[in-house]
C-alpha cells in the first residue's frame, strides 16, 4: 500500500469541513488531501498546478476555495470540480473569508489588499481596498 502524504516544503493550508468529519490541506508541495477525522487517514488526494497557501468551505460545505501562491483564486464545487478561477493579482495569498451568509468572499495577500467578490455572481470583483501596511 503506497503511503501518500505533505512530504515536501511546508504545510500552509487546513480547512474543515464544515458538515462531513473530514478536513482538507494544501501546501507548498503542489499537493490537495482530504482527509478523514475519525480514522485519521487519508481519503484522497490531488496534485495541483502550484503551490496553495489557504483554502476555505463556505458554511454550508457547497464550495471550497483554494488561495495559491501566484495568486490564482479557484473555486471548487462539492464534487471538488472547478468552477471559477481568476487571476486578479501577483502576490501570494493568504486569507479567505466568507461572510456569514455566504454572499461574498474577501481574499487578502501579501500585496497587502483585500478583494472582494460576489459569490452569486459567479465571484465577480466588488471592491479593491488598499491601505494595509503589511501583508494580509
Amino acid at each position: 500500500m503506497l503511503m501518500r502524504s505533505h512530504c515536501n516544503g511546508e504545510l500552509w493550508g487546513l480547512a474543515p469541513h464544515p458538515t462531513k468529519s473530514e478536513f482538507i490541506t494544501v501546501g507548498q508541495d503542489n499537493m490537495l488531501a482530504i482527509w478523514d477525522i475519525a480514522t485519521r487517514k487519508q481519503k484522497k488526494f490531488a496534485k495541483l498546478d502550484c503551490s496553495a497557501n489557504v483554502l476555505r468551505f463556505t458554511s454550508d460545505g457547497s464550495l471550497l476555495t483554494i488561495g495559491f501562491t501566484n495568486g490564482t483564486l479557484t473555486v471548487l464545487d462539492a464534487n471538488f470540480q472547478a468552477k471559477v478561477s481568476r487571476k486578479d493579482r501577483k502576490a501570494e495569498i493568504t486569507e479567505i473569508k466568507f461572510s456569514p451568509d455566504n454572499a461574498i468572499c474577501a481574499v487578502g495577500a501579501q500585496d497587502s489588499m483585500i478583494y472582494t467578490y460576489d459569490v452569486k455572481a459567479n465571484f465577480k470583483p466588488l471592491k479593491k481596498m488598499r491601505g494595509h501596511h503589511s501583508r494580509i
